[in-house]
């Protein structure tokens, strides 16, 4: 082993926590889509989230009873989608919000943890753009 070993996972995230959080001001309601091809398979995931200001992170799931949903992790994926755009965001984190998933469609055949993430990071992004436009209520 040559020259000196760094824990990278541990300096990205000190640098992330270095970064001044974007406080949200307002509750919004945003929903992601997956329905495209992704691979070898057409992916299908949507979810319907509500965001609102929190002193921390925090996450709520109330989509009705669907325990094979949740059997499935996709509501986990989801979230991780969501924390992709917003705790990565090319201008500040926003990490002290409470996230909360309302609605959640899946198909037993066409969704994948995959296409869950990736409606996760489109309904962030329409979160992130309503708090670049300040007439935005979502």
């Amino acid at each position: 082993m040559c020259g000196m070993s760094k824990t990278y996972l541990q300096l990205w995230f000190e640098t992330l926590l270095k970064k001044p959080s974007a406080p949200l001001t307002f509750v919004a309601t945003a929903t992601g889509e997956c329905d495209k091809h992704l691979g070898p398979t057409w992916q299908f995931a949507r979810i319907k989230v509500r965001i609102e200001p929190a002193a921390r992170f925090e996450v709520a799931d109330l989509v009705p009873n669907n325990e094979e949903l949740r059997g499935s992790g996709y509501p986990d994926w989801a979230i991780f989608g969501l924390l992709d755009v917003l705790v990565l965001s090319d201008s500040f984190p926003i990490d002290k919000v409470r996230i909360v998933l309302t609605e959640a469609d899946y198909n037993a055949v066409e969704s994948s943890p995959m296409a869950f993430r990736e409606a996760g990071r489109e309904s962030a992004r329409e979160i992130l753009q309503a708090l670049r436009s300040p007439r935005s209520n979502l």
